[in-house]
């Protein structure tokens, strides 16, 4: 099967010469050629000289079909191998390919190598995923196909994010929201839960294993703003908790028992965004190796500028309070950096800003 690639960007000197994909958006141009965006050289250099991932498909669906391109382009870069694709409904007929691809019944898929199995099914995710299950098959190799609709997605950064198996301290949902985005287990009890930036910062700097050791005690109730519902308000040494995604106190305990054991103590990223430049200063002492800090771009100074970990965020107009567009850094619809970079501590912008006197 041979596909034609038209690359955007490059002049025709130039296009012979380099082959970088993006896929988030990958679509068939009116001339049938697929229409792909183009990756930095030195990202395509990092990819060789590592041996591809073997890849099985489980899937043969509508998100298959969403996906295909992306799949092709990924092979024609070099940095993974499709060895097979599987489907639990199977065919009437004796099918040996799929796309060029070998099409291996559900009861073979333990006789062949992978590495990591892409599961081309939103609707039946979890479906598929017990059944992995069932066979052995770690959650570690398994991936859902949704995380192909990141921007700018490239594999060998993706799998870099995947293999470190971080745990996420976030002080706000934000770290759920990047879980779900990236398909990814959350690895700590800072989901669906708001702490004050101030409050985190201590709880790592005093030693966020002593504060998981303290069983969070009840303070009060509170109303939501927006969803108008009642939420407990609890204190760990003093730091208060906000669960404003639970409704109960026990549930909200036993969430937060379970989801702490979990934690990797070792292998933290913390999230913190502010609007205080106070608060800045003490997020950049903290001994963290993987830490990124939001603020909104109109306050960045000449001392943070050049920081690594502070990331500017700037506003859509419909957004009033400075949570919604951290949130939506962690999301698809995220315009501010490109999100696998970001989470590798590269500040990669997609919006282009004028500056103008305030």
């Amino acid at each position: 099967m041979r596909i034609w690639i038209r690359l955007r960007g490059i002049s025709d000197s130039n296009r012979k010469r380099r082959l970088g994909m993006g896929y988030g958006n990958l679509q068939n141009g009116m001339d049938g050629f697929i229409t792909c965006n183009i990756y930095e050289r030195n990202n395509m250099r990092q990819s060789r000289g590592r041996l591809k991932d073997k890849v099985l498909i489980w899937g043969t669906g509508l998100d298959y079909g969403r996906f295909l391109n992306q799949l092709k382009a990924l092979e024609l870069q070099e940095v993974l191998e499709v060895v097979g694709v599987t489907d639990s409904s199977g065919f009437r007929e004796r099918v040996t390919k799929v796309d060029g691809w070998h099409f291996y019944s559900v009861s073979e898929i333990k006789e062949i190598p992978w590495d990591y199995c892409v599961v081309m099914s939103e609707k039946y995710f979890w479906d598929i995923y017990s059944h992995l299950a069932e066979l052995g098959i770690s959650s570690d190799r398994i991936i859902p196909c949704r995380v192909f609709a990141i921007p700018y997605f490239e594999w060998v950064q993706y799998i870099e994010i995947r293999n470190l198996k971080m745990s996420i301290i976030s002080n706000n949902c934000w770290g759920g929201i990047l879980s779900r985005t990236l398909g990814l287990e959350h690895r700590s009890p800072f989901k669906n839960l708001a702490v004050s930036a101030s409050g985190l910062i201590r709880m790592l700097d005093e030693g966020l294993e002593g504060f998981m050791s303290v069983e969070p005690k009840f303070v009060r109730w509170e109303i939501d703003p927006h969803s108008k519902v009642r939420f407990p308000v609890m204190s760990v040494k003093g730091v208060e908790i906000l669960f404003n995604h639970d409704t109960k106190i026990e549930e909200a305990l036993a969430k937060w028992r379970r989801r702490k054991e979990k934690i990797d103590y070792h292998n933290l990223y913390m999230m913190i965004y502010t609007e205080d430049i106070d608060v800045v200063r003490a997020f950049l002492k903290l001994d963290i190796e993987r830490k990124i800090c939001f603020v909104p771009d109109n306050i960045i100074t000449e001392e943070l500028k050049d920081e690594s970990t502070v990331f500017p965020i700037c506003w859509r107009n419909n957004q009033d309070e400075f949570w919604l567009p951290v949130n939506e850094s962690a999301k698809l619809s995220g315009l501010n950096y490109k999100i696998l970079p970001m989470i590798l501590g590269k500040k990669e912008k997609r919006l282009e800003i004028v500056q103008t006197d305030q």
